[in-house]
């Protein structure tokens, strides 16, 4: 819980800059970031402030898998038949 209303746009200012500056971490990051800087504000407080302004994480993007050919082809072949890969 934040002891005032009065740092809660402190608090605020802090999640922002937090989330600005580290695109990948989420309000629960943010909240153990906040806690590390001194601040004792619990994670629904946190939360609430993180849908307010909007903040969201990147969408999740799947890492591309390897290619196993080993003449350094980009191609992927396609299976010719059922069972055939």
């Amino acid at each position: 819980m934040l002891k005032d209303d009065t740092d809660e746009p402190r608090l605020t200012a802090d999640i922002i800059a937090l989330a600005k500056d580290d695109g990948c971490y989420g309000c629960r990051r943010i909240h153990l970031l906040l806690s590390h800087a001194g601040w004792q504000a619990s994670l629904s407080v946190v939360k609430r402030i993180w849908r307010r302004d909007g903040l969201k994480l990147p969408k999740w993007q799947p890492r591309q898998r390897r290619l196993w050919r080993g003449g350094g082809s980009r191609i992927r072949l396609r299976p010719q038949h059922r069972g055939h890969v």
